[in-house]
């Protein structure tokens, strides 16, 4: 069937899958961080807080498609901006023993308490570089 003349005339076959898709745009991470919330950190952690954006601000154009792919299973930007992505970063433990790891339906990202920053940069780089999401293209 085709689309209502009304829906038609209000925008056209790229805008409409702009709408429903999203948008392929680079990945703004100060955008992402401005919307996102933190679940089980205390308030003596926002440094190691602050360390997690440092890293992820300086991963590379393709690592930071690929963690917004890790946390969201798309890498596509939210119909108003990068900003309501809504990300959600859990505190799960500490150590370096585990990487992180993502639930994509809720856009939460499990983040371990790692001993330092090159433990932290290593550990998100080899968790986002070596996961699948659902394999869908």
């Amino acid at each position: 069937s085709t689309p209502p003349v009304l829906l038609q005339r209000m925008v056209d076959g790229v805008q409409l899958e702009k709408i429903v898709c999203g948008d392929s745009v680079p990945v703004d991470t100060s955008a992402i961080r401005r919307g996102a919330a933190y679940e089980g950190w205390e308030e003596d952690e926002a440094e190691y807080l602050q360390m997690f954006w440092d890293t992820i601000e300086s991963f590379t154009d393709s690592e930071k498609t690929q963690f917004v792919v890790f946390v969201t299973a798309s890498c596509r930007v939210p119909l108003r901006g990068w900003q309501d992505l809504q990300m959600i970063v859990q505190k799960n433990g500490t150590g370096d023993e585990r990487l992180p790891t993502a639930h994509t339906c809720f856009c939460q990202l499990l983040l371990p308490k790692y001993t330092s920053r090159s433990s932290l940069a290593t550990s998100l780089r080899t968790a986002v570089a070596n996961s699948e999401g659902f394999g869908l293209k």
